[in-house]
């Protein structure tokens, strides 16, 4: 008995281990949004601990700011998302474990789950997570069959709801995808055989999301989240993306600048946003715009290869099990209709494809049947763990380039005035593996979805500034071949007349200072 459960877990404690050795390795996030973040709640960025951080819930960065706090060395940000990705696995794990599918149906699930997991390790990105942790809890709380542990299911149950506090919005549509299944399945049956659990469900997401909506509305952040949702719905219009991309907007106009992230004062408005919104939307249904759409969409899946392929193995997979099963096929069908039209009314990256394609890891994982042959997820688990290989080492390639650019990004910041604030143009601060924290704060001024809110005016604080009009000096680097450096303009046109002091380079990095005159 002791060795069958030993050798059952042998794949349990290989998965946790691979997931917590990339904690050792230089892994990164993959937006700046985290790195933002992260900086806030850690008060790396403000010169103290924020317990607000705008896209996760505000009880959750109060939680680590007061982590932070107390322990201001550890990366209790980072560290969360990590050990959320190991208890999803973990759960996955353990509903798989009781399934009565052949052994090596059950190693080809764990080798998807598997890369599925290193991929969000390598590149943390809180939507992932949440989204991620939503499934394992699902899974487990509806799947069919296996072990009714309460232990487990009380996990799931805190998983799911630290998911929603991560981001309830990867909730929401990794459950949409859940309930079309679930209910073109049994129907009806679903809800009366599971009214328990999604009456907790229910609760769990309404008390988190009014408690998040009531607590921001009596916040000192209220003017800010109106901007923000205004800029949003102009900088991640599919249609102003794709004005970007063709070159169609006049490079001496002030929505030039916006679409390069600038906008920390005066232009626009909130009521300017609204009016380009508006035009924005008429263009939306044109013949146009339904091409511009798919090639965008064929463009983001060109440059994030891996998720590309683990997307086709969902899908894929699904196929091969279901091809026979009608209300399996409408169920897919149905999901990929959603997903076209929710590509061409909205701008998604990614971090939030790959979300929208976890759903049909439900039907796979909770599949009872015959497999019609092992020979293809033999080939399957060989192919997948071999691209995981070559991925794996392709990581660790960009990890040593970046290395470099941090050695470079240090030597020069050494010769930069005492004080100057340093902005960066080109150059994510998510590609650093430079850590920051409360006794080594960020040395440089972040822009983009951070802009006019209280965390940027404390930010320009540290550097002795009420708003950036102050500037006497700034420090700004760029990326060694980059076309086009617009910051100067903007400061420029934005913040008073600035003209060009002293110019440095290495290998792969521009720093250029500028005096006020």
């Amino acid at each position: 008995m002791t060795k069958d459960l030993i050798r059952t877990h042998i794949p349990l404690v290989i998965g946790l281990l691979a997931i917590a050795s990339v904690w050792l390795l230089p892994w990164r996030f993959q937006v700046n949004d985290d790195v933002v973040m992260m900086w806030l709640v850690s008060g790396a960025y403000t010169g103290s601990p924020e317990s607000y951080a705008v896209f996760i819930h505000p009880l959750l960065s109060w939680f680590f700011s007061l982590l932070y706090r107390s322990f201001p060395l550890a990366n209790w940000y980072a560290g969360t998302w990590f050990w959320t990705i190991g208890i999803s696995f973990f759960l996955i794990f353990k509903k798989l474990e009781f399934s009565s599918n052949p052994v090596v149906f059950k190693r080809f699930l764990l080798v998807v789950i598997l890369a599925l997991c290193l991929h969000f390790c390598y590149f943390l990105q809180f939507t992932q997570v949440a989204g991620l942790a939503c499934l394992a809890s699902l899974i487990h709380l509806f799947g069919i069959g296996g072990n009714k542990n309460r232990i487990l299911s009380g996990i799931a149950l805190v998983l799911f709801v630290l998911a929603l506090l991560i981001r309830w919005e990867a909730v929401v549509l990794v459950g949409i995808g859940f309930l079309a299944w679930k209910v073109s399945r049994f129907g009806s049956q679903f809800f009366q055989n599971n009214l328990k659990n999604l009456v907790f469900i229910v609760v769990s997401f309404g008390v988190v999301l009014v408690g998040k909506l009531f607590w921001e509305s009596q916040s000192e952040f209220v003017d800010f989240l109106e901007f923000n949702k205004a800029r949003a719905s102009v900088i991640d219009h599919p249609v102003f993306r794709q004005d970007v991309v063709k070159d169609k907007i006049d490079r001496n106009s002030d929505w030039y600048f916006f679409a390069n992230w600038y906008f920390e004062e005066g232009f626009p408005t909130i009521d300017q946003l609204h009016a380009k919104k508006t035009e924005l939307d008429a263009r939306l249904l044109s013949v146009a715009e339904v091409s511009n759409s798919l090639k965008r969409l064929f463009q983001i899946q060109k440059t994030e290869a891996f998720k590309s392929m683990l997307i086709l193995v969902f899908v894929g997979s699904f196929w091969l099990i279901y091809f026979d099963t009608r209300r399996a096929i409408i169920f897919a069908l149905g999901w990929l209709i959603f997903f076209f039209l929710f590509n061409h009314f909205f701008l998604i990256q990614g971090r939030v494809i790959v979300v929208f394609f976890l759903p049909f890891l439900i039907p796979i994982l909770e599949f009872q049947g015959d497999m019609k042959g092992d020979k293809k997820w033999k080939i399957g688990s060989l192919i997948l763990f071999t691209a995981l290989i070559v991925h794996t080492i392709n990581f660790l390639k960009e990890a040593e380039g970046r290395k470099q650019m941090d050695k470079e990004f240090i030597q020069l910041s050494e010769g930069i005035r005492e004080g100057d604030p340093i902005f960066v143009e080109g150059y994510h601060s998510h590609n650093s593996t430079l850590m920051y924290s409360l006794a080594n704060p960020a040395p440089m001024i972040v822009t983009g979805w951070i802009a006019r809110s209280p965390f940027q005016q404390r930010a320009l604080r540290r550097f002795g500034l009420n708003r950036f009009g102050e500037m006497e000096h700034y420090a700004l680097f760029s990326v060694v071949g980059q076309t086009e450096i617009v910051f100067p303009r903007y400061a420029n046109h934005a913040f008073g007349i600035f003209e060009l002091e002293k110019v440095s380079s290495s290998k792969n990095f521009v720093l250029q200072e500028f005096i006020k005159k």
